[in-house]
């Protein structure tokens, strides 16, 4: 699998990876907007941070899988790398591209334990890639699961984005929609 590990740090343009979050983002068509642009913002304020890695599959030279993860808060007992977002092109879908995407995601990064949220039409997905659901339900009414050494490990960096800075992603949402509506791509 072509997989491209992309941190703004090492040296992608910053602009490309907007564009690859809003694309990691358009299989989530039944999201409402106001959690896709949610989304959008925590995953390129990680970004900003460095605390956090976007991993792309190609196929065909094309993106076509998207796992984005946050990191662990490092030396801590009770923190483990997050899956904040793992999408597949819905033309790619029911081809166990996810599955094995997620596998090698997992393989190559030596993740010994891994975090996720979901909702409950994907629980079966992630159960069968070896998570483990939690026996919580959070308070958006999304589902915690883990996988391997994770099970006590609940907390992930997550930045919390308010004043001018949410002003300034809200911006590059908008501003990365319409660039990719101008090129065609969406």
């Amino acid at each position: 699998m072509n997989i491209i590990d992309i941190k703004l740090t090492n040296g992608f343009d910053r602009s490309v990876v907007e564009d690859l979050v809003f694309f990691s983002l358009l299989p989530f068509k039944n999201y409402s907007q106001e959690t896709l642009v949610s989304f959008f913002i925590e995953c390129m304020s990680s970004m900003d941070l460095n605390i956090a890695t976007l991993h792309v599959l190609q196929i065909e030279n094309k993106p076509t899988a998207f796992a984005f993860i946050l990191d662990a808060f490092e030396g801590q007992n009770d923190s483990a790398p997050h899956l904040h977002v793992l999408s597949v092109f819905p033309s790619k879908q029911k081809l166990n591209i996810g599955s094995e995407f997620l596998q090698c995601v997992i393989a190559k990064n030596n993740f010994t334990g891994l975090t996720l949220e979901c909702d409950e039409n994907t629980i079966p997905f992630f159960a069968k890639n070896n998570f483990t659901k939690r026996d919580v339900t959070l308070e958006c009414g999304q589902y915690s699961m883990f996988y391997g050494d994770a099970e006590k490990k609940d907390r992930f960096k997550r930045p919390q984005v308010e004043g001018e800075a949410l002003e300034k992603y809200l911006n590059d949402y908008y501003a990365c929609s319409q660039r990719l509506e101008e090129k065609g791509h969406i």
